[in-house]
């Protein structure tokens, strides 16, 4: 597999700044998340600042390191993008936002190509020969991300569906199996439990993994929204590019 790095130069508008995250930037890059969201026309999908926290103290994930931002003169944030290593330093996945306001300004394909970079550096410690995938998840119907992403040698497999369901009445009451039963969520006793079953429901599911939890048990990991896409990457053995 070919590793050379030919990402190509970064640039941005002298007016724009890319950079590490820091904590401090937790209250800004929550509210671009909810923004690009909102302009997406789906809020559900945003997170909240104490869910984006959870996420930057997992353990294998560093900051500064993972995370890196755009912003203006001012400090306001633009951009963001995240990089995690899913598995084996071979499963690779990325995720980014851009402001609606600032698009077309460079601001995703900085992001993007910067990623590039940090997942290169990643996959220098996969196992020899293994196949290395990139994986970018967007939303199916904004047009400027399907741009962005086949511009940069991306290119769509999968897909994904989310149904809903708008009811104008309470629903029926439910009847569970013998030896079943609906119980309140005690956080501090139930997170592991449920975080096994919740990843041994998908261990059949395409591309799972097994991760580790916080207290140092395993399970079974897998995406359950769609994952990916893939194509010829410069330098990797494959990128994704899934589909929301």
């Amino acid at each position: 597999m070919n590793t050379n790095d030919s990402t190509h130069e970064i640039t941005l508008d002298p007016s724009l700044s890319l950079r590490a995250v820091r904590w401090s930037d937790l209250e800004g890059v929550a509210q671009l998340i909810y923004d690009a969201c909102a302009a997406d026309g789906d809020t559900t999908v945003a997170i909240t600042p104490d869910e984006l926290k959870h996420e930057w103290q997992t353990p294998e994930f560093e900051l500064e390191r993972d995370a890196i931002l755009v912003e203006t003169l001012d400090g306001r944030i633009v951009g963001f993008e995240e990089f995690d290593n899913e598995h084996a330093h071979a499963i690779l996945h990325t995720d980014g936002y851009v402001h609606p306001n600032f698009k077309g300004r460079g601001i995703g394909t900085t992001l993007l190509r910067a990623v590039e970079k940090r997942a290169r550096a990643e996959m220098a410690l996969a196992e020899p020969d293994v196949r290395v995938s990139l994986r970018s998840i967007i939303d199916n119907r904004d047009p400027d991300s399907h741009d962005l992403h086949r511009n940069e040698g991306y290119q769509p497999l999968r897909y994904h569906w989310r149904m809903e369901i708008i009811l104008d009445s309470p629903p029926p009451e439910s009847r569970f199996p013998e030896g079943i039963e609906l119980r309140p969520f005690i956080k501090g006793e139930h997170d592991v439990p449920v975080w096994r079953a919740q990843n041994e429901a998908w261990r059949d599911h395409w591309a799972a993994t097994t991760r580790h939890s916080r207290n140092g048990s395993t399970a079974n990991s897998a995406i359950p929204s769609s994952i990916p896409a893939c194509g010829s990457l410069r330098g990797m053995g494959k990128r994704s590019l899934a589909f929301r």
